[in-house]
Formats: C-alpha cells, structure tokens, sequence
C-alpha cells in the first residue's frame, strides 16, 4: 500500500512540475516576424486581412422569419 502510495506521489508531482507553464505559453512577435506573416497579420500598420465576411441579403429571409415566429407562437391544446 506504501509502495502505491509513493509511486503516485512521484507520478503525481512529476505531472504536476512538467505541466506547470505549458499551456500559457504566448510569445510576443516581433515586428520582422510580423512582416514575414503577412498571410495572417497583414500589412503591418495597415487593414486587417482578416476581416468579417458579408453575404448578400435573402429576399425570402423575412417571410421565412415570419413562418419560424408563427410555428413557435402556436400552442399546443
């Protein structure tokens, strides 16, 4: 029972040391390693190149809205 014990003590704190700091690690870059990911940050100082996207708007969206809202509204007897 001693010998179990003392296996997940050692199991246990070795997980606990090696896991400490892995999860929040962020490095900062730097302006060069910016400019070299240009895919992901863009022009440095200039517009996002991730930006939101826009869709065209549905002609049927508000009757299809309406027909959602009048199944939802309807009760059940």
């Amino acid at each position: 029972m001693k010998k179990a014990a003392l296996f997940l003590a050692i199991c246990g704190s070795a997980y606990v040391l090696t896991a400490c700091g892995k999860f929040n690690y962020s490095p900062q870059l730097t302006e060069d390693q910016k400019k070299a990911k240009k895919d992901i940050y863009g022009e440095v100082g200039g517009v996002a190149r991730q930006t939101k996207n826009t869709y065209p708007d549905d002609p049927n969206a508000a009757t299809r809205l309406a027909d959602v809202k009048a199944k939802l509204k309807t009760t059940k007897n």
